[in-house]
């Protein structure tokens, strides 16, 4: 492989300083082919300024036009500093919020700019000033920066597999994406209750990691703030286990409505907790619950209500429960998603892996 700073391979042009947004809206052209696009950045931006009369002078010189029978990468110079696009098929001229790289006319067939976005627009980020949105691309690092060229037809041989991997990934986000929409019950089918009418309702006590540490035990105790095992005491909430399932959620924080169902003897620091009734259990599958509860607890609960009103708030809230067999199945189905949401994810976490990989070796 052979190496060679940038500015070798590239010309990297600088933008058109003082092509205002002023200028351009009082430079139009009545003859239509006159005008230009004026790009201001590598993204979507960069269309929200209108053309501009490429006959415009700036300082009684003309403006720097990049013509159509050519390809060009544009860097934003700043705003989302570092970020490449290529720019094709059209005449065009930029502001000085962008550079424009140029290949040299001894390299225009042996670099594929695709591949050369793809291969280095991270690092091309690091080339700015700094990471906030006041950070500035530096050209001069830029220019200086030794890029390594591998064959034209390895370049479009890696694009050719980069392309299958990232249209897999694409599917399997959609994928992902619909499972996900699935797993968002709206049921409204059914009788409807009120939450007070099928749990008994407890609140967890505060308990503290010294106290956990002073009673330390097998019992497991549960955090209001993510329903996730804070310590083990050695006093469970209930000591009868026909209490049990339990299903036990959040009343702080940001109102996510983040519940768990609790099948163990547990204890709860700061969490909420609903028990079935007895005379319930038979009408009400619990698992079917929590799956249905952040939706009920949304329209119920206003983001602008303090967390003191939560709790009256959830037991007077209306749910619509279907037969025992439909809730079943229901949960049947959830849990397929779920584990199906599980595998795309793994599979999406190893086409990332291969895909840095990739990036890596060439």
């Amino acid at each position: 492989m052979n190496k060679f700073p940038i500015k070798e391979v590239f010309k990297i042009h600088g933008g058109n300083s003082g092509l205002t947004e002023k200028i351009i809206y009082e430079n139009q052209s009545l003859i239509s082919s006159d005008n230009i696009p004026v790009f201001s950045s590598a993204s979507e931006e960069a269309f929200q300024l209108p053309k501009v009369d490429k006959n415009v002078l700036l300082s009684d010189k003309n403006i720097k036009i990049f013509l159509k029978n050519k390809s060009y990468i544009i860097i934003a110079r700043n705003g989302k500093a570092g970020l490449m696009n290529i720019i094709e098929n059209i005449d065009f001229t930029i502001n000085d919020h962008a550079y424009i790289m140029e290949l040299k006319k001894s390299f225009i067939d042996k670099v594929n700019l695709d591949f050369f976005i793809l291969k280095y627009q991270n690092i091309f980020l690091d080339f700015v000033s700094s990471k906030d949105s006041n950070g500035t691309f530096s050209k001069e690092i830029a220019e200086n920066f030794e890029i390594e060229l591998i064959s034209i037809n390895k370049q479009k041989d890696f694009l050719a597999e980069q392309k299958k991997l990232f249209n897999l990934k694409n599917s399997l986000n959609k994928i992902y994406k619909e499972v996900d929409t699935d797993l968002t019950l709206r049921i409204k089918e059914g009788n409807p209750y009120l939450i007070r009418e099928l749990f008994h309702h407890y609140q967890g006590h505060q308990l503290t990691d010294k106290f956990i540490y002073d009673n330390i035990g097998d019992c497991p105790v549960y955090s209001g703030a993510d329903n996730k095992i804070k310590g083990y005491i050695d006093r469970p909430l209930f000591e009868d286990e026909s209490k049990l399932p339990c299903l036990i959620y959040q009343t702080k924080g940001n109102n996510d409505f983040k519940s768990k169902v609790i099948n163990e003897l547990f204890n709860a620091n700061n969490t909420a907790v609903l028990n079935l009734k007895e005379s319930k259990k038979a009408l009400v599958n619990i698992n079917y619950i929590q799956l249905i509860f952040p939706h009920n607890m949304k329209l119920s609960i206003s983001s602008q209500e303090g967390v003191s009103y939560i709790d009256t708030k959830i037991l007077n809230t209306e749910v619509f429960l279907p037969t025992i067999n439909e809730q079943n199945e229901i949960v049947n189905q959830s849990n397929k998603l779920k584990s199906l949401k599980n595998e795309i994810n793994n599979l999406i976490i190893k086409l990332n892996i291969r895909l840095n990989e990739q990036l890596e070796i060439i």
